[in-house]
């Protein structure tokens, strides 16, 4: 595992903090010791309510580590396959935009403006956040 950040451990640590009781428990102590492992409290961060994990103020890093938890230790059936797909949904659009940008049949070709179609994507974050503050309420 690669050394995290102790911003990210920090924001981990302190949305574990504002779960329920209940849902702590359901998240093991050794997942939670990681993130003890890189804790820096000289680190300030900008988590202090759960109104705060739902802004863009975090980390990337701790938004797939959030996912992580969520889908590994938090997540009921229905909601783990939901995510699941909507992981799945995403990484075929990222996919589907690589391999236009990149088509070894066009890298030759004279740059041609062409018309990009609208494709609405599925905001994962979103979906999550939207089951983590389900948690809270």
């Amino acid at each position: 595992m690669s050394t995290i950040e102790p911003r990210v451990a920090n924001e981990m640590l302190k949305i574990i903090d504002l779960l329920s009781p209940e849902k702590q428990s359901e998240i093991p102590d050794d997942f939670k010791d990681i993130f003890r492992k890189y804790k820096d409290d000289s680190v300030n961060i900008n988590v202090n309510s759960i109104s705060d994990v739902n802004n863009d103020k975090l980390d990337p890093q701790t938004k797939n580590y959030l996912a992580f938890m969520f889908l590994k230790y938090l997540a009921d059936d229905d909601e783990k396959e939901e995510l699941k797909q909507v992981l799945k949904e995403n990484e075929e659009y990222v996919q589907t935009k690589a391999k236009e940008k990149y088509n070894p049949d066009d890298v030759f070709k004279d740059n041609v403006e062409t018309q990009i179609q609208t494709i609405e994507s599925v905001n994962w974050w979103n979906k999550i956040l939207n089951k983590i503050r389900s948690l809270f309420k």
